[in-house]
């Protein structure tokens, strides 16, 4: 099993929509938390080799933020209103 406190997640396209020169390669995790980001050659040597290491191959990472709940009475007389 792997441990998922410490993770370095490497060759992938991470956006931080937050740094205008464009995604950073490698991304470490520790505690559910990120620990650092940037150059995967930079991260590689710096990071401790018991963080879990995953090569994902090119993927994308992207910030999110999920907020799935609605305020049904709102919703429900908006609907009313659509022509």
């Amino acid at each position: 099993m792997r441990n998922q406190e410490t993770l370095l997640l490497e060759n992938a396209n991470i956006y931080t929509f937050g740094d205008p020169s464009g995604p950073v390669e490698s991304l470490a995790i520790q505690d559910g938390r990120v620990f650092a980001l940037g150059d995967r050659e930079q991260l590689r040597q710096t990071i401790p080799s018991t963080f879990t290491r995953i090569d994902l191959g090119g993927r994308v990472i992207l910030p999110s933020l999920t907020d799935s709940h609605i305020h049904f009475e709102k919703f429900s007389l908006n609907h009313e209103q659509i022509d």
